[in-house]
């Protein structure tokens, strides 16, 4: 783990109900959002993308990028990644 992933850590509160989600590189992610969410990235890089919406998002690790709108929301891994969506 890089440091900026150790300082997200210990600066982020992770509710209980907010699984970390874990994807080796190229894998993909999808869940239908119910309306805005941030996206946090722990550790990699990712791009994410809400059906409908045609604004691509790349968050690496240490960011938190808020996800507005509703509709399927697709997250996939640059490169071993760990995440969670609140």
């Amino acid at each position: 783990m890089n440091i900026k992933a150790i300082t997200v850590l210990e600066t982020l509160t992770i509710p209980v109900a907010a699984p970390v989600t874990s994807l080796a590189k190229g894998s993909t992610f999808s869940v239908e959002a119910p309306g805005p969410v941030s996206l946090y990235c722990i550790s990699g890089a990712l791009w994410a993308t809400v059906s409908g919406n045609p604004a691509d998002l790349l968050v690496q690790a240490g960011e938190t990028k808020r996800i507005e709108g509703r509709g399927r929301l697709l997250v996939s891994a640059l490169e071993p990644s760990r995440f969670w969506i609140g």
